[in-house]
């Protein structure tokens, strides 16, 4: 588990090898944009919904949604939901551009706006002001000094008895594609040493961050975590293989960065790609929502 205190992580390192936080080298690209739609779609579906775990919805009245992306979540939270008024925020002026012109399609943007911002700062969110504060894949764009600073002011943003929820996923899957584990593990590599995670655990950031909410005195902590399968013939296998299809293209870049690759990595996208199409193709991912309540 990491810790989160201490000197093992500095608040203000150097960044000079970090410049760009976000796993995506180039932010205006359309194919990360694409990609990013359709994997709010895909875990929307896996999900059963967008918060599937969550027993007194009726009391989020509230909401902000960290890291946004093209605002999928937060859209469809809203048309499940139509008490809810929601905020996404993210520092993508693309993604978020993207965002109101999907919640204006979908009817809802009196109920959701979209703003560019920084996830660290919340700058002009008021205190107290969201009875429920979401973020996915916080991961993919903050580092492990990060954390705590943003734990802070989302706990400051979050009213009392509020919600804090997180979700991440296990990076390497259970899977008989000897190509996609690889392509995963190498994937892996780098995300720990760009030190996105502080060790290349397949878990990544997910046992740190009941610790995370414990700092910040959160009550109820829980975790639920949910295997996601996908195999030849299922109804979501088409949408996983046009992920994977564009992630491991857009994510190419940072991977060749960061990670050592011994094998050519068109050879083993190629094979990646051919394997989820055999009859007898598997892949078993795992899920992991934690939350909870802030004091008060």
């Amino acid at each position: 588990m990491l810790a989160f205190s201490g000197d093992s992580f500095p608040s203000d390192p150097s960044r000079s090898r970090f410049s760009n936080t976000y796993i995506v080298q180039d932010r205006q690209s359309e194919e990360e944009l694409t990609r990013l739609a359709l994997q709010d779609k895909l875990l929307i579906a896996v999900m059963h919904g967008t918060l599937p775990e969550q027993k007194e919805v009726k009391q989020f009245e509230r909401v902000l949604d960290i890291g946004c992306g093209t605002g999928g979540w937060a859209i469809e939270t809203a048309r499940i939901y139509p008490t809810m008024q929601l905020t996404g925020i993210d520092i993508n002026e693309k993604t978020i551009d993207y965002a109101k012109e999907q919640a204006a399609s979908a009817g809802v943007s009196e109920r959701v706006s979209f703003k560019i911002m920084d996830a660290l700062t919340l700058p002009g969110l008021a205190n107290a002001s969201f009875d429920l504060v979401n973020q996915r894949f916080g991961s993919t764009y903050l580092r492990v000094w990060d954390w705590p600073r943003m734990m802070r002011e989302i706990a400051r943003v979050t009213r009392p008895g509020g919600t804090i929820r997180f979700t991440e996923v296990e990076i390497v899957p259970d899977s008989n594609s000897d190509a996609l584990r690889e392509l995963c593990e190498l994937f892996l590599k780098a995300f720990s040493a760009s030190q996105h995670i502080s060790r290349p655990e397949k878990t990544g950031i997910i046992p740190s961050l009941q610790t995370l909410l414990a700092e910040q005195r959160c009550q109820d902590i829980q975790m639920l975590t949910s295997p996601i399968e996908y195999h030849a013939g299922s109804e979501l296998i088409e949408g996983f293989y046009e992920d994977l299809m564009h992630m491991f293209r857009t994510f190419r870049p940072f991977i060749q960065k960061w990670s050592k690759i011994d094998k050519d990595y068109d050879t083993l996208y190629q094979q990646m790609l051919a394997d989820i199409k055999q009859p007898d193709f598997y892949a078993n991912f795992k899920l992991s929502t934690i939350w909870g309540r802030t004091p008060g």
